[in-house]
């Protein structure tokens, strides 16, 4: 048995009573009236209040408000500095734009002057030891020329040279037979593929002195001019290519 009574212990008070959130919430929506309160007073106060600058405020809110687009946002639009403003946008997209071309026209014209100065050098390369194909004179020349009798103007692709009866055709510069073929009004005809895409052409030959793979140099004996059907005599049709493009002869052969 106890010799003494146990008291009993003091319930400890939690310190969150239920009571605090709803305390909280109390106030909170307390506070949030009274500001809504105070805020809808001074709307009334402000609106009926006869203030000459709040009634020029009321005045421009209202005429805000009711206004049409035209009278706003189309007043701004046709307004001089507006339009002042667009064209000088305006003139900045065109300025830029014409900037540009001229870059892409400058950027063309030097890689076609790069070309052109690359192309040029490369026909010194393959004709700066040529030779003439053959002794004679030329009596049609390259270009463009208007027919007389038919009336109609013809492009000349080539040279035409009159020779002696069996003159000796000589190759124009170092290359190799590509081609070799034989037509009713041209007799045989000759390619001679140099570098760099240059090639010569022969048309009107009456016998062939190479084959077709053999190299030549400038100068080496290729065929005979002599034709017994040519109406025109002993001639020679030279043409030079660069690559399927045409060339006058005259600017590329020794002279």
């Amino acid at each position: 048995s106890f010799d003494a009574e146990t008291e009993p212990a003091e319930p400890t008070l939690e310190s969150n009573s239920p009571e605090e959130p709803n305390f909280k919430l109390f106030s909170t929506l307390l506070y949030q009236t009274i500001i809504t309160i105070s805020c809808l007073i001074l709307l009334l106060t402000f609106s009926h209040s006869r203030q000459p600058w709040l009634v020029w405020v009321k005045e421009r809110m209202h005429a805000a408000i009711t206004s049409s687009s035209a009278n706003t946002f189309g007043k701004i639009t046709n307004s001089k500095l507006w339009k002042s403003m667009i064209g000088n946008v305006g003139n900045l997209v065109r300025l830029e734009a014409i900037t540009k071309n001229q870059f892409a026209r400058q950027n063309v014209a030097d890689d076609m002057d790069v070309t052109a100065s690359l192309e040029k050098k490369q026909a010194h390369q393959v004709f700066q030891n040529s030779v003439w194909p053959v002794q004679g004179s030329i009596v049609k020349g390259y270009g463009w020329r208007y027919d007389v009798i038919r009336k109609t103007k013809n492009f000349q692709p080539g040279i035409e040279i009159s020779a002696l009866p069996d003159s000796t055709v000589l190759a124009v510069a170092d290359g190799i037979i590509t081609e070799i073929k034989h037509q009713p009004a041209q007799g045989w005809q000759i390619v001679v593929s140099h570098n760099n895409g240059w090639s010569s052409n022969y048309f009107y030959l009456g016998s062939v002195q190479v084959k077709i793979g053999q190299k030549v140099k400038a100068g080496d004996p290729i065929a005979q001019i002599n034709r017994p059907d040519q109406e025109k005599g002993p001639i020679l049709l030279l043409e030079i290519k660069d690559y399927d493009q045409s060339v006058d002869p005259l600017s590329l052969l020794a002279s």
